[in-house]
């Protein structure tokens, strides 16, 4: 039953890529989300790896030749639920 909610993080994603886009841009806050957005879609199902490439690339195209701090906050945003998610792993190397 993961279905609806990798379709609820997917819509979310992409709502916040186009708000993102925009012609004035989008604030930190929505970069930041979206990146954990997309991390969130991506832990609950491996499809959501598809996200990253095309979102990214949207956004990428819209900016052209604006500052790399918008990918900078995606990156930023991704981590704050990727960091805490390894942390709290364990891994023993044999």
């Amino acid at each position: 039953m993961q279905e609806p909610v990798f379709t609820s993080f997917a819509l979310v994603a992409l709502l916040l890529s186009e708000r993102g886009a925009r012609v004035g841009g989008g604030s930190v806050r929505v970069y930041v989300a979206m990146g954990f957005v997309m991390t969130a879609a991506t832990f609950t199902r491996t499809i959501g790896v598809a996200l990253w490439p095309a979102l990214l690339l949207r956004l990428v195209w819209r900016w052209r030749a604006g500052s790399p701090f918008p990918l900078a906050a995606v990156v930023a945003g991704a981590a704050l639920l990727l960091v805490p998610v390894l942390i709290s792993t364990p891994v023993t190397l044999a």
